[in-house]
């Protein structure tokens, strides 16, 4: 029997609050993906929203290659790393357009 590797690197994913989550990188990017130019390209906007909505989707990229990772492990004991995924900035005021609403509970 072989013994199965242990990752190297293993991920504890703390619980956060869903408005301060990836619940409110759904509400900054409006429930879009990319934005299409319509010939098949993305475009970067170079007013606020679009550097808002560009920082979202990398954060969100960057969430989800840790979730699929493999290394994510349900014990805080067994990790190396701790990840919080709380990206309370975009619920900061005028931060996203999305007004003064505060991630309270």
């Amino acid at each position: 029997s072989q013994a199965i590797a242990t990752p190297a690197v293993r991920i504890f994913v703390h619980e956060v609050e869903a408005c301060a989550g990836t619940q409110l990188l759904s509400r900054v990017l409006g429930g879009r993906g990319v934005r299409s130019t319509g010939a098949g390209g993305s475009r970067l906007e170079t007013d606020w929203s679009g550097h808002v909505e560009q920082q979202a989707l990398h954060l969100l990229a960057v969430h989800r290659a840790i979730m699929r990772s493999g290394a994510v492990v349900a014990n805080p004991e067994d990790a190396t790393v701790f990840y919080i995924p709380a990206f309370i900035g975009f619920a900061m005021p005028g931060a996203s357009g999305l007004g003064h609403e505060r991630c309270v509970s």
